[in-house]
């Protein structure tokens, strides 16, 4: 086996579906460990054995707390090594006018695409730094540089995860991380 800097554990959110659940069999196809996390913990597709699914709802406290704790213990149990990577995939887009769109849509929308990626990070990023280098990978979305129209709160999440992102790469360089 290549190389690996990061290790050969993968931790994927929105793994049930989507660029999520490519992502999850991109990785598991190359023989990494992939443990994918979403709301439901299961998903429609045959999976190999080293994908493993489990429960994990990206915007509340308790949740991410009780996720990130089980995956990492059970990647060490498994594999003897923590999770090197988290890729975020979790998240959706809402359409509307910008003065049109229920306050209660964007807030969740915000929940999901901007506070779900920072929630993970908080609470997986410290052990991934224990374990040695470590790479986040945020998915973006061109939405995230050039605003679209009928689709601003998207965009507003997108330009905010790439913001955090740039800072992430720039805090997280002395330990090692890649973001």
């Amino acid at each position: 086996m290549d190389h690996r800097p990061y290790g050969n554990n993968v931790c994927i959110t929105g793994a049930s579906s989507g660029i999520g659940l490519a992502c999850a069999l991109h990785f598991a196809n190359r023989g990494y460990h992939v443990w994918g996390v979403s709301r439901s913990g299961t998903c429609n597709t045959a999976l190999p054995d080293h994908v493993h699914l489990s429960c994990m709802d990206v915007t509340r406290d308790s949740s991410v707390d009780e996720g990130v704790e089980r995956i990492w213990n059970e990647a060490i149990r498994i594999t003897g090594d923590g999770i090197g990577t988290i890729v975020h995939c979790a998240g959706y887009g809402i359409g509307g006018a910008a003065e049109d769109t229920p306050l209660d849509a964007v807030y969740s929308q915000f929940e999901t695409n901007y506070f779900g990626v920072l929630r993970v990070n908080r609470r997986l990023i410290p052990h991934m730094r224990s374990r040695g280098p470590s790479l986040v990978i945020v998915l973006g979305s061109v939405a995230g540089r050039l605003s679209i129209p009928f689709q601003s709160h998207y965009s507003a999440t997108k330009f905010a995860v790439e913001a955090y992102v740039e800072a992430l790469r720039m805090e997280g360089r002395p330990f090692g991380m890649r973001a």
